[in-house]
């Protein structure tokens, strides 16, 4: 049986993979696209915070492509806005 230290060590494992993730995308969307962005990845969608001004129609298929090939999020799952 799995002691409460063995749960919590697992859901920490998945909390800083989910982390490390998210700032992996942050990279990578930064350097494909060339603004900065927030990634805040949950269990069922990806919400994307793009600098005010920056997103356009090219930006935002990038964005999407690089969150579906390293998260395995399908599109309809993924939510991109630019920061007020």
């Amino acid at each position: 049986a799995k002691t409460a230290v063995d749960k919590a060590a697992e859901q920490l494992a998945a909390l800083t993979n989910t982390i490390k993730l998210e700032a992996d995308v942050d990279a990578l969307i930064s350097a494909k696209c060339g603004f900065d962005c927030i990634t805040t990845i949950s269990d069922d969608s990806v919400q994307v915070v793009c600098e005010k001004g920056a997103l356009n129609s090219t930006a935002s298929l990038q964005i999407k492509e690089i969150i579906m090939k390293h998260t395995g999020t399908g599109a309809e799952n993924i939510i991109i806005f630019e920061a007020k």
